[in-house]
Protein backbone atom coordinates (compact mmCIF):
# COMPACT_ATOMS: atom_id res chain seq x y z
CA UNK A 1 0.00 0.00 0.00
CA UNK A 2 1.41 3.36 -0.96
CA UNK A 3 1.97 5.99 1.68
CA UNK A 4 -0.39 8.60 0.24
CA UNK A 5 -3.21 6.03 0.02
CA UNK A 6 -2.54 5.01 3.62
CA UNK A 7 -2.57 8.65 4.75
CA UNK A 8 -5.90 9.15 2.98
CA UNK A 9 -7.35 6.06 4.66
CA UNK A 10 -6.14 7.30 8.06
CA UNK A 11 -7.83 10.66 7.52
CA UNK A 12 -11.00 9.00 6.26
CA UNK A 13 -11.24 6.63 9.23
CA UNK A 14 -10.62 9.53 11.62
CA UNK A 15 -13.36 11.61 10.02
CA UNK A 16 -15.85 8.72 10.04
CA UNK A 17 -15.03 7.98 13.67
CA UNK A 18 -15.61 11.59 14.63
CA UNK A 19 -18.93 11.77 12.79
CA UNK A 20 -20.19 8.49 14.26
CA UNK A 21 -19.13 9.54 17.76
CA UNK A 22 -20.97 12.86 17.43
CA UNK A 23 -24.13 11.11 16.21
CA UNK A 24 -23.93 8.60 19.07
CA UNK A 25 -23.48 11.41 21.57
CA UNK A 26 -26.54 13.22 20.21
CA UNK A 27 -28.64 10.04 20.28
CA UNK A 28 -27.52 9.44 23.87
CA UNK A 29 -28.57 12.97 24.83
CA UNK A 30 -32.00 12.43 23.28
CA UNK A 31 -32.55 9.05 24.93
CA UNK A 32 -34.34 10.31 28.10
CA UNK A 33 -36.70 12.56 26.15
CA UNK A 34 -37.44 9.72 23.72
CA UNK A 35 -38.35 7.45 26.64
CA UNK A 36 -40.49 10.17 28.23
CA UNK A 37 -42.37 10.75 24.95
CA UNK A 38 -43.14 7.06 24.56
CA UNK A 39 -44.15 6.77 28.23
CA UNK A 40 -46.48 9.76 27.83
CA UNK A 41 -48.09 8.20 24.78
CA UNK A 42 -48.68 4.97 26.73
CA UNK A 43 -49.92 6.69 29.87
CA UNK A 44 -53.70 6.40 29.44
CA UNK A 45 -55.24 5.40 32.79
CA UNK A 46 -52.15 3.57 34.04
CA UNK A 47 -49.60 4.76 36.57
CA UNK A 48 -46.38 6.52 35.66
CA UNK A 49 -44.37 3.45 36.65
CA UNK A 50 -46.45 1.15 34.46
CA UNK A 51 -46.32 3.52 31.48
CA UNK A 52 -42.52 3.74 31.90
CA UNK A 53 -42.23 -0.06 32.00
CA UNK A 54 -44.36 -0.30 28.88
CA UNK A 55 -42.22 2.37 27.19
CA UNK A 56 -39.05 0.42 27.99
CA UNK A 57 -40.54 -2.55 26.12
CA UNK A 58 -41.89 -0.50 23.22
CA UNK A 59 -40.58 -1.61 19.80
CA UNK A 60 -39.84 2.00 18.82
CA UNK A 61 -37.72 2.54 21.93
CA UNK A 62 -35.91 -0.76 21.40
CA UNK A 63 -35.23 0.18 17.77
CA UNK A 64 -33.84 3.52 18.99
CA UNK A 65 -31.53 1.65 21.39
CA UNK A 66 -30.42 -0.66 18.57
CA UNK A 67 -29.59 2.39 16.46
CA UNK A 68 -27.59 3.90 19.32
CA UNK A 69 -25.65 0.66 19.82
CA UNK A 70 -24.94 0.37 16.09
CA UNK A 71 -23.63 3.93 15.81
CA UNK A 72 -21.39 3.37 18.84
CA UNK A 73 -20.10 0.17 17.23
CA UNK A 74 -19.30 2.04 14.03
CA UNK A 75 -17.45 4.74 15.96
CA UNK A 76 -15.33 2.13 17.74
CA UNK A 77 -14.65 0.26 14.50
CA UNK A 78 -13.43 3.41 12.76
CA UNK A 79 -11.32 4.30 15.81
CA UNK A 80 -9.63 0.89 15.61
CA UNK A 81 -9.03 1.33 11.86
CA UNK A 82 -7.55 4.79 12.48
CA UNK A 83 -5.24 3.51 15.22
CA UNK A 84 -4.14 0.46 13.24
CA UNK A 85 -3.41 2.41 10.08
CA UNK A 86 -1.60 5.12 12.05
CA UNK A 87 0.63 2.50 13.65
CA UNK A 88 1.30 0.97 10.23
CA UNK A 89 2.33 4.36 8.84
CA UNK A 90 4.65 5.01 11.81
CA UNK A 91 6.21 1.57 11.42
CA UNK A 92 6.68 2.18 7.71
CA UNK A 93 8.33 5.54 8.39
CA UNK A 94 10.55 3.98 11.03
CA UNK A 95 11.74 1.26 8.65
CA UNK A 96 12.44 3.86 5.95
CA UNK A 97 14.42 5.98 8.40
CA UNK A 98 16.43 2.95 9.48
CA UNK A 99 17.32 2.05 5.88
CA UNK A 100 18.03 5.63 4.81
CA UNK A 101 21.73 6.18 4.16
CA UNK A 102 23.39 8.42 6.69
Amino acid sequence: MRKNILKHKIASAGQKQLEARQIAQRLQELLPSRLADIARSRRGNSSVAKSTRLALQDPNYLAYLDELVEVNRQAREHRILWETRSMLLKAWQSVEAYHRPS
